[in-house]
């Protein structure tokens, strides 16, 4: 049965429509410019051809109470920026769900256009954290991490 012409164009809008981002709140940008610690995923995995740039910032969260009878960093608030390689870049940036302490970062090839996939294992405390008080549970995350510049699924594996 072939589809009325008049509820192709729809049908199509509806399959290719993305919920906007999340915005970014303005101090939680100014934190990670300030204080964030800025991992370049480019050059990670040289053998991979990228499809886009990616930068991981990772931004102390303050107010812990993991260390026992002193302060310190519990875990750390991660933001993924991305961007094209064309002549008018789009970019993005995107919280990850996820907090803690990024162990390792691996790219995936990925051959579609405007879209990465990398592989992301997470502490859920810092090793600074797990020294200064060894009763923390030793919880770590596999991710997976596929971004375009308008949207960022993040999957536990």
């Amino acid at each position: 049965m072939a589809l009325p012409t008049r509820l192709l164009p729809l049908l199509l809008a509806g399959c290719t429509h993305l919920a906007p981002p999340a915005q970014i709140a303005p101090d939680d940008l100014k934190a990670a410019l300030a204080y964030g610690q800025r991992i370049d995923l480019d050059a990670r995995d040289p053998a991979i051809e990228k499809n886009l740039s990616l930068r991981l910032y990772a931004v102390p969260q303050v107010g812990g109470d993991c260390f026992v009878e002193t302060h310190g960093v519990c875990a750390n608030t991660y933001y993924l920026s991305v961007s094209t390689f064309d002549e008018y870049p789009l970019a993005n940036v995107f919280r990850l769900t996820h907090e803690g302490e990024v162990r390792d970062v691996r790219w995936r090839e990925d051959a579609t256009v405007d879209q990465a996939t990398i592989d992301v294992t997470m502490d859920r405390y810092t090793a600074a954290a797990r020294k200064n008080n060894p009763a923390l549970p030793d919880i770590r995350h596999g991710l997976v991490l596929t971004v375009t510049p308008t949207a960022l699924i993040e999957t536990v594996r």
